[in-house]
């Protein structure tokens, strides 16, 4: 009799064939049966996703029942659906009383301008059981040319966890020390890395300022500015203050640090300043893991309402203070009103009743 896993129960009747869990070299070799995908000199699968591959929220249902109707956050996000068996996750992480964990334990990553240099367990990840897309290969040695951008910016790889040399297996940790929170500042006036209060920290996590790149949905040419509240909406079904109360909580139950790191661009805006270098991000993140951060120097930034670190192991000075990256100091002071103006207009429009104290968190205007 073929087993049919529970699929009646969302009305799936009389299947002729159920597959689940199938292991990934059978579903490489399936993939390359049905002509969905080549392989690459290195064994990955290379598929074509099409141009656009960013995530719908159109496509987002929870699963409501009595216990969980009066708490979510019902809206054109968040939409219920009645019948439902198993779990769609992302990205995201979780904080309970335990410690932290993954909800998935996969990893994918950009692949556009990707090189074993600046990148090298990314690089050497892409091999057999990773799924690539968008990748444009070499017709006669089927060599990934992660430079070429034909098809769209937005290539990726996704690669089990285990392909990463220093990676935390199963995907769990104990209470956190250090939280750090990304962005990516288009306008280049945010400081790469700053400290947050408990509040500051409630504050940026529920605004969830970043940037959308050229790739990910129809008519993005270049990085455009956005808000997308604790950084990814269309994950959340509670109200928003619900998650910052709770993040407060553990920041002060816990004395747990948090620091707000940038991947933007510096010097000036998109199109004539220059992205991060990874390397001195990577240089940030570690120190304030490591505590390096701790007895340096701060500088508070009147603007933005944060704390600069003055000094940073393996970054340039200069480099931690965003407004001494331009040349033009003028322009980046404009610059800099623009962008706390749209962090309080946002603030102001899609959170009226959060705390006064996490409002006077924000960015002054």
């Amino acid at each position: 009799m073929q087993q049919t896993y529970g699929l009646e129960r969302i009305g799936l009747m009389n299947p002729k064939v159920v597959y689940r869990n199938m292991s990934p070299a059978w579903l490489t070799e399936q993939a390359l049966l049905n002509g969905e995908g080549v392989l690459s000199d290195t064994g990955a699968l290379v598929v074509r996703t099409g141009k656009y591959t960013g995530r719908a929220p159109d496509d987002k249902f929870i699963v409501d029942t009595p216990s969980i109707h009066d708490y979510i956050a019902w809206n054109n996000i968040n939409r219920p659906i009645y019948l439902f068996d198993g779990f769609a996750g992302a990205d995201e992480h979780g904080w309970s009383p335990r410690g932290i964990f993954n909800f998935e334990g996969g990893c994918y990553a950009k692949c556009i301008n990707l090189n074993s240099e600046k990148e090298p367990y990314i690089y050497n990840a892409i091999k057999a059981g990773t799924l690539v897309e968008n990748v444009v290969l070499d017709e006669d040695t089927r060599h990934p040319n992660y430079f070429d951008s034909k098809i769209t910016e937005n290539t990726r790889a996704g690669y089990p966890i285990d392909y990463i040399p220093n990676a935390a297996q199963p995907g769990k940790g104990g209470i956190p020390t250090v939280i750090i929170f990304l962005t990516a500042d288009s306008f280049g006036v945010l400081p790469p890395i700053s400290r947050l209060s408990k509040e500051a920290a409630m504050y940026h996590f529920v605004t969830g300022f970043t940037s959308k790149v050229a790739g990910t949905e129809q008519g993005i040419t270049e990085p455009i500015p956005t808000f997308s509240t604790l950084f990814g909406e269309p994950f959340m079904p509670l109200a928003p203050d619900i998650y910052a109360g709770m993040l407060g909580e553990r920041i002060e139950k816990y004395n747990t640090k948090v620091y707000l790191v940038n991947t933007g661009w510096t010097g000036s805006p998109y199109g004539i300043g220059s992205r991060m270098d990874l390397k001195y991000t990577r240089a940030m993140i570690t120190a304030a893991l490591n505590g390096q951060l701790d007895n340096v120097p701060y500088r508070h930034d009147m603007r933005f309402n944060v704390d600069i670190p003055q000094v940073c192991p393996g970054v340039p000075n200069q480099i931690l203070n965003p407004r001494a990256t331009w040349d033009n100091k003028k322009s980046y002071d404009i610059m800099a009103k623009k962008v706390a103006a749209m962090f309080y207009e946002n603030f102001k429009t899609k959170y009226p009743d959060m705390p006064e104290e996490i409002i006077q968190a924000g960015p002054r205007v």
